[in-house]
C-alpha cells in the first residue's frame, strides 16, 4: 500500500535510535517500511516501544520524503480548547504592519500564539478559546475560532475575487496574506508561496481558484499565476529532468522547465520528448498552479506538427 498525505495510519514505535546527536523513533508503518520521527518533539507524548500509535502523513516532498506527525495526546485538529493567556505581543509583519498577538500555553507547558483579528479583546482575560488548525512537530498552530463557517459559500473549481487587507502572522516564520472575500469574510494564503512574480500589495483585488474543499486551517485557494492563463500555449526554457512525486506516493518522469520570472515549473509528457539539436526551449500548455508553481502539458503531436509548418 501507499501512503496518501493527509491520511493517517497507525504506526508500530520500535525502537528510540541515536543518529549523532539526535534522538529519534524508529517506526513501523503498514506498507511495512520503516521511517524515523524526531523524538525530541515529542518527550511529553509519552511513547513506549512496542505500542501502536497514529501518525498523520503531514507532507510528501517534491523528493518523495514522507513527514510523520503522531497524533496529539491531548489536542485535536479544529478542536477548540481554553488556554492560559500569558502574554500579548506586537510584531512587524513584511507589510511593516504592527500586528497584535496573543502569546498562551498549552497542557504540556510549551508557548503558542494567535494573531488578533478584528475583534475587542479583554486584556484582563487569564484564558481564551482558541482553535487548533494545525500541530507540526508537536506545536501548536492556532487561531481564534470563528463564529460561523466561513467557507460554505466557496464551491470547488469555481474562481472569486479578494482584497488583500494585509499580512497575518499566524505561526512563528509563518506570514500569509490576509484576504476578504466580497461576503467580508477572511482567508489566508501562505506568503512564500507568491514572492516572486506575484508583486502582491496591500489593497489590491486578486481573484482566486478554489482547488480543494474549502475549509478553515487548510489550503484551498490558489491566485491566478502572474502573466500565464490556463489553457494557454507559452514557451520555456529547459532546465533538467527531474520526478515528480504526487500525494498518494507516487512518482512519474517529468522536466522541469523555467518561466519568464525565472520560476521553475513543472513539464508533464506522455511520449519520449525529443530535444533536437540540443534545443534549450520547449512549448507547453499551462495546466494549473499549486501554491505558486506552474504545471504544464507538452502539446499533442498534431498540434506540433500545425506549429511548425511555415505558411
Amino acid at each position: 500500500m501507499k501512503l496518501e498525505e493527509g491520511k493517517s495510519y497507525q504506526f508500530l514505535f520500535i525502537k528510540e535510535l541515536e543518529v549523532g546527536d539526535d534522538l529519534f523513533w524508529v517506526l513501523l508503518a503498514p506498507d511495512e517500511k520503516k521511517y524515523l520521527v524526531e523524538a525530541l518533539h515529542y518527550t511529553k507524548y509519552n511513547f513506549n516501544a512496542g505500542s501502536t500509535y497514529s501518525c498523520k502523513v503531514d507532507k510528501i516532498n517534491c523528493t518523495g520524503k514522507i513527514y510523520l506527525e503522531p497524533e496529539h495526546p491531548v489536542y485535536k485538529l479544529e478542536g477548540v480548547y481554553s488556554f492560559e493567556l500569558s502574554r500579548i505581543d506586537k510584531i512587524k509583519n513584511s507589510f511593516g504592519d504592527m500586528e497584535s498577538i496573543v502569546v498562551v500555553t498549552d497542557i504540556f507547558g510549551n508557548e503558542a500564539f494567535a494573531t488578533i483579528p478584528d475583534i475587542e479583546l479583554d486584556e484582563k482575560s487569564q484564558k481564551l478559546d482558541l482553535r487548533v488548525d494545525r500541530i507540526k512537530k508537536g506545536k501548536l498552530y492556532l487561531s481564534f475560532p470563528e463564529k460561523e463557517n466561513g467557507v460554505q459559500h466557496l464551491s470547488k473549481g469555481e474562481q472569486y475575487r479578494f482584497h488583500i487587507i494585509g499580512i497575518a502572522t499566524l505561526a512563528i516564520n509563518r506570514e500569509y496574506y490576509k484576504l476578504r472575500d466580497d461576503k467580508g469574510i477572511l482567508h489566508y494564503i501562505r506568503l512564500k508561496f507568491y514572492n516572486e512574480g506575484y508583486n502582491f500589495r496591500k489593497g489590491q483585488f486578486i481573484w482566486c481558484d478554489v482547488v480543494n474543499e474549502p475549509e478553515s486551517g487548510k489550503y484551498y485557494l490558489e491566485p491566478e499565476y502572474p502573466a500565464y492563463k490556463k489553457g494557454q500555449v507559452y514557451e520555456f526554457s529547459v532546465v533538467r529532468e527531474d520526478f515528480h512525486y504526487t500525494t498518494d506516493g507516487g512518482k512519474r518522469e517529468v522536466l522541469i522547465v523555467s518561466d519568464k520570472h525565472g520560476k521553475e515549473c513543472v513539464l508533464f509528457y506522455d511520449q519520449d520528448i525529443n530535444l533536437e539539436n540540443g534545443a534549450t526551449t520547449i512549448k507547453a500548455r499551462v495546466l494549473y498552479s499549486f501554491k505558486g508553481k506552474l504545471f504544464l502539458r507538452t502539446l499533442p503531436i498534431a498540434d506540433i506538427l500545425t506549429d511548425s509548418l511555415d505558411f
